[in-house]
C-alpha cells in the first residue's frame, strides 16, 4: 500500500465539539461467568470478579471512533486497532 494514503488519525479530536480526551468503540461481547457476591448478596470490595471479562468473545459493532462527549462518529478505525 502507497504510505501516502494513509491518513494519522491520531491524536484524535472531535470536529463537532472539540474534544481531545475520551473516545469509545461499539463492541458487542458475550460469555458465562459466576459472579461473586458476598454473604447479603451484594458486591464488595471483598468480592473476586477481576477475571469477568477473561473468556467473554468481542466484535466490533461500528468500524468507528464516537467521541464520549457528543457521541459522533470522529475517524474510522485503522485495521490494525479493531479488535
Amino acid at each position: 500500500m502507497n504510505n501516502k494514503n494513509i491518513k494519522n488519525i491520531f491524536p484524535l479530536t472531535c470536529p463537532y465539539c472539540g474534544n481531545k480526551e475520551f473516545f469509545y468503540q461499539k463492541v458487542r461481547y458475550s460469555g458465562e461467568w459466576d459472579f461473586e457476591v458476598n454473604n447479603q448478596g451484594d458486591c464488595d470490595v471483598t468480592c473476586n470478579n477481576l477475571d469477568m471479562y477473561q473468556d467473554a468473545t468481542y466484535k466490533l459493532k461500528s468500524v468507528y471512533y464516537f467521541c464520549e462527549e457528543c457521541h459522533k462518529k470522529v475517524a474510522k478505525i485503522p485495521i490494525d486497532k479493531r479488535y
